[in-house]
């Protein structure tokens, strides 16, 4: 599941600005004034662009101007450069478990993309120069990972890792090259001398056994939240993960969003004063927002293994496309609001303020438009208390 924050169009914090216009004569580069003028002489879209460029510079310096008034640093989050091993004898070898949506996205950003997504992004860069996925994708470092592994119930969405996995375009992929098998359980990739590290992002309910099985087979984990479905399961996990040798990450968004770093040092610099109350807000009205996703074509009993999807999850029901495919609608397999959004709000006020736990939570809510069938709640809200910072939290 990873967020590209750009702070302009170039991904890059803007550099300040000079206090003297420097012309193409003097320093090499062209003055505000001769990018004006250029722009100026072109006919129709020189109109436009003088104004959005103008619009820019504006903002530009208003940003410089509260920066500098709150005593904030101008840099993005750091980044350390060439801090992976290089040696190709020695690269990682992950194995991906649940290769959907966000299973692809962390496939890609291990340096893995599916030809389906190379063309997609291709194209959008052509119809818009401002679109940089595909450009970011190729100047990522060579992150030193084979993606020798991939495990999914449902045929479409295994292919589709095999597909990336053999696809040897970007810095890691080029440099990868081994060909990356298919496991139709997730154990039988456990027990490969071939895999190294397991990225889990399947639903809900399979995490805790399959991190407590990587933890005993000594493979290491990265794994989407929530981390675990109930609280006993999170017990057992922690377990199973301190008492093995491994490395273990729980993936969550917006971890390295600039905001979030210049929001802390807003608070930390004192500039807000005490604060008492916090209120937070997910807005996603619409049906793909409550989890009405996209029923695949091709799926159905012969394609997808709906008893092993099922595996853990409390209550057993007959082969559903709707519960397969829009499970987060369910509590037999996800988190609801509460694991699936009010999380991320919740880590984002937590880095920025360090809450930690609250004394107390209490929520409501109900299904009050989607009555599809569902029985995790449309709508839902919680206020945590916190007595010791004299804080509440709201969502």
């Amino acid at each position: 599941m990873s967020d590209e924050t750009k702070t302009n169009e170039e991904g890059q914090s803007p550099a300040p600005e000079s206090a003297t216009p420097t012309t193409e004569g003097s320093s090499g580069n062209p003055s505000r004034r001769d990018v004006l003028k250029g722009l100026a002489s072109v006919p129709v879209l020189g109109v436009f662009f003088v104004g959005w460029y103008q619009k820019k510079l504006k903002a530009d310096a208003k940003r410089e101007a509260i920066m500098s008034e709150l005593g904030i640093s101008e840099g993005a989050p750091a980044v350390i450069p060439n801090a992976i091993s290089r040696s190709p004898s020695d690269r990682i070898r992950v194995g991906i478990i649940g290769n959907g949506g966000e299973g692809e996205s962390l496939v890609r950003s291990a340096g893995f993309a599916h030809p389906e997504w190379i063309e997609n992004q291709t194209q959008a860069a052509a119809e818009n120069p401002r679109n940089r996925g595909l450009a970011t994708f190729m100047a990522q470092d060579d992150l030193n990972i084979d993606l020798t592994a991939v495990c999914d119930v449902f045929d479409v969405r295994a292919q589709r890792g095999l597909d990336a996995a053999n696809n040897k375009v970007g810095p890691t992929a080029e440099k990868s090259t081994t060909q990356a098998k298919r496991f139709l359980r997730y154990t039988d990739m456990l027990e490969s001398d071939e895999v190294d590290a397991v990225l889990i992002a399947t639903p809900d309910h399979w995490h805790a056994q399959m991190c407590i099985d990587a933890a005993a087979a000594g493979k290491h984990i990265y794994v989407e939240k929530a981390m675990t479905r109930a609280e006993e399961e999170t017990h057992r996990m922690y377990d199973a993960v301190k008492n093995s040798d491994i490395v273990f990450q729980l993936g969550h968004q917006q971890r390295q969003t600039e905001s979030h770093i210049k929001a802390r040092e807003v608070v930390e610099a004192g500039i807000l004063g005490e604060i008492t109350l916090v209120e937070t807000t997910t807005n996603r009205n619409d049906p793909w927002g409550a989890w009405v996703w996209d029923i695949h074509e091709e799926g159905n009993e012969n394609t997808i293994d709906w008893a092993q999807f099922e595996g853990p999850a409390p209550n057993k029901v007959p082969f559903d496309l709707d519960r397969f495919f829009r499970w987060r609608k369910y509590f037999d397999y996800g988190t609801g609001l509460s694991g699936d959004l009010f999380s991320h709000e919740y880590d984002a006020i937590n880095q920025i303020l360090d809450l930690g736990i609250p004394k107390t939570a209490v929520a409501s809510g109900g299904i009050y438009h989607f009555k599809d069938g569902r029985d995790v709640p449309d709508t839902w809200q919680a206020v945590l208390e916190y007595p010791d910072r004299d804080l509440t939290l709201v969502y």
